[in-house]
């Protein structure tokens, strides 16, 4: 099952810095300077900057299924399909509607939000001076939603993209906010998964392939030759992540605070979570030996996330299966 995390990058505001104890995870999210976890118990833990309020985590909250953060603010996808959402509202961003029900899927860009729903339709909140906010009338059977700086992405079922917001034009304009990153490629078809950055984005194909557009001033674009077996692919500001069905990670374009440079080694991983200056992997923590099972004896788990394995061993009595009072010992 999935556990535990690494992070990576500028750690100016304590965004890499994960509280002690931080396993059992099944999510992880990053935003500008802040970084959240979500438990296998649907807990959140959040740590980094608080400015506004972004890592407060709401008394009481629980029962999440999702978490995901923007530039200064965080929402929380619950069990039962509503969203919680708090730090900064200066721009609405954390104005979830109050009538949102049946999410089974939030993204946040810098500053607005968009949450898919059961019968595959968006409602999205938070900024709209780009008009990221102004779904296509027609749009319907959607398979994906990303949010980026000031535009969003959504792929629907039959493996198209449909884009919107500022870049629906080329070369730059408008306060340098049109780079293209709405202008879906032509012909751009099977796509599973799609991922916006600030003035760029992405779309995973179910061939295991990626297909960037929009702004390539930092390299963000360019795409490197011969990757194949893409599972997941991430951005945030300038710069591109990609994860491979064997727990790869690679990155590229902008590096200025070494958030492109994955901790050498790093394997196992299945999902990473960009924030603008930092980055999270969460690891698979697997199940490596059991003596005696269903009764009295120890489990030996590896925890393969980087150049070593860090191995525990747990025990049980009879009959209670793994009891883990707290954090995996060496």
């Amino acid at each position: 099952r999935d556990g535990t995390l690494t992070a990576w990058g500028s750690n100016d505001w304590g965004q890499t810095a994960a509280p002690p104890n931080t396993t059992a995870l099944s999510d992880v999210a990053a935003g500008s300077l802040h970084s959240y976890a979500l438990n296998d118990g649907g807990s959140l833990v959040g740590w980094g900057s608080n400015q506004y309020n972004q890592i407060s985590t709401p008394a009481n909250l629980g029962g999440v299924a999702q978490i995901a953060c923007g530039l200064e603010f965080t929402c929380a996808l619950r069990q039962d399909g509503t969203v919680r959402a708090w730090g900064r509202n200066n721009l609405s961003q954390t104005s979830v509607p109050s009538n949102l029900s049946d999410v089974v899927q939030v993204s946040c860009g810098e500053n607005h939000s968009y949450a898919r729903r059961v019968n595959r339709t968006l409602v999205g909140w938070g900024h709209n001076a780009w008009g990221e906010l102004n779904t296509p009338a027609a749009l319907s059977n959607v398979a994906h939603v990303a949010c980026g700086g000031n535009h969003t992405l959504a792929c629907r079922v039959d493996g198209t993209v449909v884009a919107w917001g500022a870049g629906t034009t080329n070369p730059p304009g408008n306060s340098n906010q049109n780079w293209g990153q709405s202008m879906v490629p032509t012909g751009l078809t099977g796509v599973i998964q799609v991922a916006a950055g600030r003035i760029h984005s992405y779309a995973l194909r179910g061939d295991g392939t990626v297909m960037g557009w929009g702004s390539n001033s930092d390299g963000q674009t360019s795409t490197p030759a011969g990757l194949a077996g893409i599972v997941q692919v991430a951005c945030r500001m300038n710069r591109t992540y990609i994860l491979t069905s064997d727990g790869t990670v690679i990155g590229w374009g902008v590096n200025p605070n070494g958030d492109l440079s994955a901790p050498s080694g790093l394997r196992g991983v299945t999902k990473i979570a960009v924030g603008s200056v930092h980055a999270l992997a969460l690891l698979n923590e697997t199940l490596s030996a059991c003596s005696n099972p269903g009764g009295a004896g120890t489990a030996t788990v590896a925890v393969s996330g980087s150049a070593w394995e860090q191995v525990g061993v747990w025990s049980w009595s009879n009959g209670g299966g793994p009891q883990v009072p707290g954090a995996l010992t060496n």
